[in-house]
Parts: structure tokens; sequence; C-alpha cells
């Protein structure tokens, strides 16, 4: 689905033709682009409403937030549009005689400690 997105984001019309705007060629100096990246890591979380009586938001508290937060930030440093971690990985199916399962098709990119966790994880793309 992930990559689905990606393609309609760089194949979007409109955003081909906003590319062009003067004010962004001026303000960027360079040929502007629109990106899109996603950093997946699976763990418990709390969510809770957070505001006043005029304004409620949604907010999740838990250091799993804070690693999939951190691994969203990896995607600038290995230039890739998704990254998972090992979490995510081992949720995903195996591959059977008949198809191949989404766990081989992910590639291993590190093991890095991130912020957040306390064990090394390995990231995939």
């Amino acid at each position: 689905a992930f990559a689905r997105i990606l393609g309609a984001v760089h194949q979007a019309p409109m955003l081909l033709a906003y590319r062009g705007h003067p004010g962004l060629q001026w303000r960027f100096h360079s040929d502007f682009r629109v990106n899109v990246s996603m950093g997946l890591h699976y763990g418990w979380a709390i969510e809770g409403a957070v505001g006043s009586e005029y304004k409620i938001d949604a907010s999740y508290l838990s250091p799993n937030v804070a690693v999939a937060v951190n691994v969203e930030d990896a995607t600038r440093i290995y230039d890739v549009n998704l990254l998972v971690t090992e979490h995510v990985v081992k949720l995903c199916s195996e591959s059977t005689p008949v198809t191949p399962g989404m766990r081989s098709v992910c590639r291993l990119i590190d093991k890095v400690f991130i912020a957040g966790s306390k064990e090394p994880i390995q990231l995939y793309t």
C-alpha cells in the first residue's frame, strides 16, 4: 500500500505543476520535489485525550512511539522511503511453496541503537 501511495505522490499532475511554482524555485533554488517517508515499529502505546474544553487532540504515550519517530527520521540517513524494525518484520508472513511471503522481500539495512530502545534494533527496507 505504501508503494502505491508513493507512486501516486510522484505521479500527481497537481504536484508536478506546483514544483514549477516561481516561489518554490526562488526559495529552494532547485528542482523542488514532494517526498513521503515512513518508519514502522510495533509495540504497546497508551492513547489519551489531551487539551482543553475547546480543543482536544489524541496523544500516544509509549517508548515505542519514540522509536517509530526515530526510525522515520532514519529514512533520511539511509536515503530510503520506508524503514521497518525487526518487530514489524517478525509479524510479516513467511514464504510458502506457492507464494513469497512479505518477510522474504524485506532487506536488512543495519542494526542500530535507537533512542527509546534499550537493545539494538535491526532496520529493514
